[in-house]
């Protein structure tokens, strides 16, 4: 994964909370101007000062650490997110090929699911192994029994749907 620049970072963060460089100047008690934190973000300015980047962490609502390890290029640590699929993936050490590429085609089939914004596929697996799999009993682990039975109605909708139009 590429490291996300200062400016890169300052822009996703604004964009994200909606903050102008505006609402980060009064965020920071005026200790970072609104030219220079849009000056930031375009990668005009690349190196401010430890005052500066301060007043910007303060400005866009993140901890001092961060920012500073943004600008000096470090390796961001995992998100969460990121972390609990990692270990997820390192319990996967002595899995066969055969489990292995079953993990990935579930992953990648809820990830294709999810950007279209729908549960729909993670509901078909669920569905599917409703009776006999693990992939039931780590899901009934993370969702209450009520988000099941929705993820997997969601499913039989869509199930329904796609029917009725090649019918």
């Amino acid at each position: 994964m590429q490291q996300e620049t200062l400016s890169q970072y300052v822009a996703r963060l604004m964009s994200e909370k909606q903050l102008s460089g505006y609402d980060i100047q009064r965020r920071s008690c005026d200790g970072i101007s609104q030219s220079y934190t849009n000056r930031i973000k375009n990668g005009d300015i690349t190196n401010p000062t430890p005052e500066k980047l301060k007043a910007l962490a303060k400005g866009l609502g993140v901890p001092e650490e961060e920012l500073f390890r943004v600008a000096r290029g470090a390796e961001s640590p995992p998100t969460d997110f990121e972390a609990q699929l990692l270990a997820t993936a390192a319990e996967a050490a002595d899995w066969t090929a055969e489990e292995k590429r079953f993990f990935i085609a579930v992953v990648r089939t809820v990830a294709a699911g999810m950007r279209h914004g729908s549960v729909h596929a993670f509901g078909g697996a669920l569905d599917a192994t409703r009776e006999s799999s693990v992939v039931f009993l780590e899901a009934e682990k993370v969702f209450t029994d009520s988000e099941m039975q929705k993820i997997i109605d969601e499913h039989k909708r869509h199930q329904k749907k796609d029917k009725q139009k090649s019918a």
